[in-house]
C-alpha cells in the first residue's frame, strides 16, 4: 500500500516546482525589463550630460572656472576699456583718468605730453562744481575816495595806459584842492594823532569816510576731489585694483632726474572726463595736477584680509588742482 505522506509529498512538491518556476520566469523577465530601464535610462543621462557639455554658458563657466578669462572680464576686455586699467569692469556711466608725463626739453620749450595710463572708475557719487573768484577790499582814504569819480571821468575812454596816467596826475592834484571845505578838514583830520583825530570827530559830529571799494583780483584754481571704497569679488579684479593703486602712486610723484638725485622730474599731468553715454557730461573739468592720495585698507574699521594677505576692502580718495582758471569762454555753450 502506498505511502500516503510520501505521495502528499510529491505531489506537494511537483505543485511547489511549478510556482517556483513560474515565480522565476516573472523574475527573470523582470530583471531582463530592469537591464533594459537601467540602460536606456543610461543612455539618456549620457546624452543629456553631452548636451551640457554643449551647452555654451557651461562652456563659459568652464573656461572662467579653469582660470581663463570669465565672462565678466572678456566684457571689459572687448568694450571702450579695452587697455586702461578699469574697476569694476561693468560700467555703464564712469570717470576716465587720462594720466599724461609732462616734460620740457629746456626752460624756453613748450611743454609736450604723452599718453601714459588710463584708469578708469565709477562716476563719483556727488556730481558737484564750485567756482571761486577773489576780490580785495582796498580804503582809497577820505580824500582820494572822496573825488575817485572825478579822477575815473577822465580815465575811462584813454584805454589802459592813459587811463594809469591820467588816475595818476588825478591823484596827484587831490591834495592841491583839498585844502579847502570838507576836504581840507578830512586832510588834517588824516594828518594828526589817533587821539586828536577821534577828538576832532568828536567835535565837528564827523568821521572819516574810509571810501572801502571792491577790487577784482584773480580767479581761483578749482578743486576736485573723489572717494571710492571697492572689495574685489575675485582674484582677477584683485590683482586690477591692485595695479590701480600702485599707478596712482606713481604718477602723482617726482622722479628724479639721474643728476645726481639734484633734480625731481615733474610728475604727471591728468585729463579727467565724465563718461554718461550719448548725452553730454554734466560739466567739464580742465587739466589737472594730482595734490593728494589717500590709500585705506581697513575702511570697515576693522582689518580683514585675504589667505593672500591682501584686504577685503580698500577706500581711495584723491584730491586733484586745475592747472589753469576758469574764464567765461570756457563755459560750454547749452
Amino acid at each position: 500500500m502506498p505511502d500516503v505522506n510520501s505521495a502528499y509529498s510529491q505531489n506537494l512538491s511537483i505543485a511547489q516546482k511549478a510556482r517556483i518556476d513560474t515565480a522565476l520566469g516573472n523574475i527573470n523577465s523582470g530583471i531582463d525589463n530592469f537591464s533594459t530601464a537601467v540602460s536606456e535610462g543610461f543612455k539618456s543621462a549620457s546624452l543629456k550630460i553631452t548636451s551640457l557639455f554643449e551647452n555654451k554658458d557651461f562652456k563659459k563657466a568652464v573656461a572662467g572656472a579653469s582660470g581663463s578669462k570669465s565672462p565678466e572680464e572678456a566684457k571689459a576686455n572687448k568694450s571702450a576699456f579695452a587697455g586702461a586699467l578699469t574697476f569694476p569692469a561693468d560700467l555703464q556711466y564712469y570717470t576716465m583718468f587720462s594720466f599724461k608725463e609732462y616734460k620740457k626739453k629746456d626752460v624756453t620749450a613748450v611743454a609736450k605730453d604723452s599718453s601714459s595710463v588710463v584708469i578708469i572708475l565709477p562716476l563719483p557719487a556727488n556730481l558737484s562744481e564750485t567756482f571761486a573768484v577773489e576780490y580785495a577790499t582796498p580804503a582809497l582814504g577820505p580824500v582820494v575816495g572822496a573825488a575817485v569819480d572825478g579822477i575815473l571821468a577822465g580815465a575811462r575812454n584813454a584805454g589802459f595806459v592813459g587811463a594809469v596816467e591820467s588816475i595818476g596826475r588825478g591823484i596827484t592834484n587831490v591834495p592841491a584842492a583839498a585844502e579847502a571845505g570838507a576836504f581840507g578838514v578830512l586832510k588834517k583830520l588824516g594828518g594828526v594823532g589817533d587821539t586828536a583825530a577821534n577828538i576832532g570827530s568828536m567835535a565837528l559830529g564827523v568821521a572819516p569816510n574810509p571810501h572801502l571799494a571792491v577790487l577784482f583780483t584773480n580767479v581761483g584754481l578749482r578743486n576736485h576731489k573723489f572717494s571710492y571704497k571697492f572689495a574685489p569679488r575675485s582674484a582677477a579684479e584683485l590683482g586690477r585694483l591692485k595695479n590701480i593703486i600702485y599707478n596712482l602712486k606713481h604718477k602723482m610723484l617726482p622722479g628724479l632726474n639721474g643728476s645726481g638725485g639734484m633734480l625731481f622730474t615733474f610728475p604727471d599731468v591728468v585729463d579727467i572726463k565724465f563718461v554718461t553715454g550719448k548725452a553730454k557730461a554734466p560739466y567739464i573739468i580742465k587739466r589737472c595736477v594730482m595734490e593728494s592720495l589717500d590709500v585705506n585698507y581697513s575702511p570697515g574699521g576693522s582689518p580683514a584680509f585675504f589667505k593672500t594677505g591682501d584686504p577685503v576692502m580698500v577706500e581711495i580718495s584723491m584730491s586733484f588742482k586745475e592747472m589753469s582758471p576758469f574764464t567765461r569762454d570756457d563755459i560750454p555753450a547749452v
